[in-house]
């Protein structure tokens, strides 16, 4: 399957998987060194986000998200994801009516039992997540159902996004993205998320290069540094 979504589902299952993981995409990078506890704090998990009011989404809504995703990609060139959606409703799936914690593109960590458990008691919902080969409206992600089952039990800790950069070739222009370089130099944040590269021109391109090799390379250093000591 090419769907995020359906697999995510299922990563409880890998053999071996350890009790408390995190779970990263492929448009990962990390600007500096974390630590675990950068992700899990007295076995709790670290959250980024805010919390958000659910909106209800009927046919009505549903068809005019499907228009504004057209119109965004055919005229902008902007991929829409209906991201809010999903988080809304893996929210809702955990028991939560009113409110959910919109959490930002980044690295999320998840308590490997948490998965096992509640799908253990929901295999039809299993089943049905797994269905789809491409991404669908009617799905919900195991990562934020995850999320809001540990905010239940009171086993996460809150804190804001604000070590995050989102670098995006649909929509940086090129002051935006001088911004944002800066502050991954300034070691500012501890992630960025590398979204739509093929939309940058060349000497975009190359700039970004050039802070993600420095990154390599103050690492090694400070590697080679630590193993002389």
């Amino acid at each position: 399957t090419f769907n995020s979504r359906t697999i995510e589902t299922a990563l409880w299952r890998i053999p071996g998987l350890a009790p408390c993981f995190i779970y990263f995409n492929d448009d990962f990078v990390l600007t500096q060194n974390v630590t675990p506890e950068h992700f899990f704090k007295n076995g709790q998990v670290v959250l980024r986000g805010k919390w958000n009011v659910i909106n209800r989404y009927g046919t009505i809504r549903m068809k005019l998200n499907d228009l504004g995703t057209y119109l965004a990609k055919h005229l902008l060139g902007i991929t829409r994801s209906m991201h809010l959606l999903l988080q809304m409703r893996s929210a809702q799936l955990a028991g939560f009516t009113d409110r959910y914690y919109r959490t930002p593109h980044v690295p999320q960590p998840v308590h490997t039992e948490t998965l096992r458990s509640w799908f253990n008691d929901n295999p039809s919902l299993f089943e049905e997540n797994i269905k789809y080969t491409f991404r669908n409206t009617d799905q919900f992600a195991a990562i934020f159902l995850a999320h809001h089952l540990e905010i239940n039990k009171r086993n996460a800790v809150f804190t804001d996004a604000g070590d995050l950069v989102m670098i995006n070739g649909e929509m940086d222009v090129a002051w935006i993205l001088s911004r944002k370089l800066k502050k991954i130099k300034q070691k500012q944040v501890l992630f960025a998320c590398l979204h739509g590269l093929e939309c940058f021109k060349n000497s975009h391109r190359d700039r970004i290069k050039k802070v993600l090799d420095n990154i390599l390379v103050e690492g090694k250093a400070e590697s080679s540094k630590k193993q002389i000591g």
